[in-house]
């Protein structure tokens, strides 16, 4: 019985130390990571990108993973690779450097402490010529003033390289990579693209393109507007900001000059604006008496100014009304002008014309048709204290003034004044009523048919 005993205890005892290392034998199982098939996402004339995803990393860690390829039928990492990465999940890697029209076999790969797992070889075949890609044109977005939102979508490759994606645009219908153009810099074939510097409203054409190795392509064409704007801020005109100043146009320029600045103070200066540059030249100071409020007029490639006022505006802090405030020295009443001058933009001179034959005035309305000027209404201060209803003509080629009649419509300062054709027009200011009895401001618009003015 002893023996019995005695023999079970051995046999149980084997049986444990069996059992032992057979468990320890298990917790060293070696394990590769396990990986997907290779699959081919893009293929070119010189290159392919290939997915794969490591599913489990196995016994130990992903150090690295990627695709390898040969000519051979079982590429290993021996050959040709690219190393994506590490750990477990997807990733895809772009081969470069192929042959046209070769064959390829390619793996995804992944490595740990304990070696490297394949999938099964994919077989690719680089297409032997590249063909034009073709593209989506995505509609415009975001649109604003000057700017929009442009974009596009490759949606083959034509088995060519993209060296370049963007979009162009133009004023002209069917726009190319010459005209203006944005480079999408990303790897994706869709892209949204600001384009900027654009004019407010006017009408451009835009098409997504790609370049390849067969040349560049060009996607549909979308047409746009910019919407108009009111006002587009240009360069600002130089030294401190100022009122009632006198203008002209003669072509692409416009000259400005004299009027109040902030403190009430008469300017003298005259500035030049370049619409091709959007800058501003200090040009010959005004030849006659500083002033602001006068009115003027282009007429061919000379321009006019005529009457204004030459008092300073003083803002008065003490009651009393101290007269040292006064620097301009002049009674107000006596201070407005009736001369009228004519500027030559080619030489940069200023010369006394005619003077104005109306009284002297301030505030007045100026406009030209043809050969012939015009001036009239504005403030010209008397008993009643209102603004003038006379209207003058000047005419270039005797240089001399003749009235042509009054205004039938309110007296005024501050109108607009213009001209279409052979006609001039009038529109809103300040109707002055009275001393005392306040001012109305207008809205009313007038035409003055002068066409039976000799």
């Amino acid at each position: 019985m002893k023996t019995n005993l005695k023999q079970f205890g051995l046999a149980s005892f084997v049986v444990g130390i069996l059992v032992f290392y057979g468990c320890k034998e298990d917790n060293n199982t070696i394990s590769l990571p396990a990986v997907t098939d290779a699959s081919l996402v893009e293929i070119t004339v010189t290159s392919a990108v290939i997915k794969g995803v490591v599913l489990t990393e196995g016994s130990n860690q992903v150090t690295s993973r990627g695709i390898c390829w040969s000519a051979g039928p079982e590429p290993t990492v021996d050959d040709n690779k690219i190393i994506e990465g590490s750990g477990p999940g997807e990733f895809s890697a772009r081969i470069a450097g192929l042959t046209p029209g070769a064959r390829y076999y390619v793996r995804v790969f992944a490595t740990n402490a304990d070696g490297t797992s394949y999938s099964k070889p994919l077989e690719i075949t680089t297409a032997l010529t590249a063909s034009p890609a073709t593209l989506e044109t995505y509609a415009i977005s975001y649109l604003s003033y000057t700017s929009a939102m442009a974009g596009g979508k490759i949606i083959s490759n034509g088995n060519g390289d993209i060296s370049e994606k963007g979009v162009c645009w133009s004023t002209d219908p069917s726009p190319t990579i010459d005209k203006s153009k944005i480079v999408a810099r990303t790897d994706s074939p869709d892209y949204i693209l600001q384009i900027t510097g654009l004019e407010p409203g006017t009408v451009y054409y835009v098409r997504a393109y790609a370049i390849n190795t067969s040349g560049a392509s060009y996607g549909p064409e979308v047409t746009f507007e910019t919407p108009f704007a009111l006002g587009t801020r240009m360069s600002d005109l130089p030294g401190e900001g100022r009122y009632a100043a006198a203008s002209f146009s003669i072509g692409d320029k416009i000259f400005m000059g004299f009027g109040y600045d902030a403190l009430g103070g008469i300017n003298e200066d005259f500035w030049e604006w370049d619409q091709a540059t959007n800058t501003w030249a200090r040009k010959a100071d005004f030849a006659g008496n500083a002033r602001a409020g006068a009115t003027g007029f282009s007429i061919g490639n000379k321009g006019y100014i005529g009457t204004g006022d030459g008092n300073a505006v003083f803002f008065w802090d003490d009651p009393s009304g101290d007269p040292a405030w006064n620097t301009a020295g002049t009674d107000y009443l006596n201070g407005l002008y009736n001369d009228f001058w004519e500027y030559n933009q080619v030489t940069d001179t200023w010369t006394r014309k005619a003077d104005f034959k109306g009284s002297a005035r301030k505030d007045a309305t100026g406009f030209s048709i043809g050969s012939k000027g015009y001036i009239g209404i504005g403030y010209a201060p008397g008993s009643e204290d209102v603004s003038s209803q006379d209207i003058w003509e000047w005419n270039q080629a005797s240089d001399s003034w003749i009235k042509v009649g009054d205004f039938v419509g309110t007296p005024r300062s501050f109108s607009i004044g213009g001209s279409i054709g052979d006609r001039g027009y009038l529109a809103a200011g300040i109707a002055l009523t009275g001393a005392g009895a306040g001012n109305a401001i207008l809205n009313d618009l007038w035409v003055i048919n002068l066409s039976s003015v000799k």
